[in-house]
């Protein structure tokens, strides 16, 4: 499986040619999902109907549309720290692959205010490397804002690098600890979304 860390300019987000797109829910004025939204050409009015599935303070993670519908959008319920939801990541791959899809674009680092989040991009990152173990997707792209494309670089490699390390001190009994892991998230994920009203 291929990672792609994209650099995104400000005012100026270009769609990538995936089968899914995952983005933060947040849908007030000039958002990343709204700069998403418009640059693949799909309905607003639409996802704006959808804000009763992430109200509330649970965390939710929702597949929009069916499996023949491509790009698919995947909408994760906003927090004030994307660390302070370790499964989301997991949960955003695992929809996907339950899906059949083959490509995702993750839009969630795109636009930073502030401090690079690094220790949650790292979280992000190291499930994505671990995702290759038993996903079907071939290629994961992660977009992130230009500022940080440097520093976002430098943290993949770190985590490339760690992941492969700690694989090849255990590959046989992580691979089914995780082959195990996404079935049972697989299962889960078909049952949050028949529950949003997904078809």
């Amino acid at each position: 499986m291929e990672v792609v860390i994209r650099p995104i300019a400000h005012g100026s987000y270009a769609p990538f040619p995936v089968d899914a797109i995952s983005c933060t829910y947040n849908m007030d004025g000039f958002t990343p999902m709204n700069a998403v939204l418009s640059a693949y050409g799909m309905d607003r009015e639409h996802f704006r109907k959808c804000a009763r599935f992430h109200a509330g303070p649970k965390f939710r993670t929702i597949c929009h549309g069916d499996c023949y519908e491509r790009p698919q959008v995947i909408t994760v319920s906003k927090t004030e720290r994307w660390d302070s939801e370790p499964s989301a990541t997991d949960e955003i791959l695992t929809i996907a692959d339950c899906e059949r899809c083959e490509s995702l674009c993750m839009t969630h680092f795109m636009f930073i205010i502030g401090k690079f989040p690094e220790t949650a991009f790292e979280q992000c990152l190291r499930s994505v490397e671990l995702a290759k173990l038993h996903t079907r997707l071939r290629k994961i792209v992660v977009d992130v804002d230009e500022r940080c494309y440097l520093q976002a670089l430098d943290v993949h490699n770190r985590v490339r690098k760690n992941v492969i390390s700690g694989l090849c001190n255990s590959r046989t009994v992580n691979g089914v600890q995780h082959s195990k892991t996404n079935q049972n998230r697989c299962e889960s994920a078909h049952h949050e979304n028949s529950e949003s009203g997904k078809p």
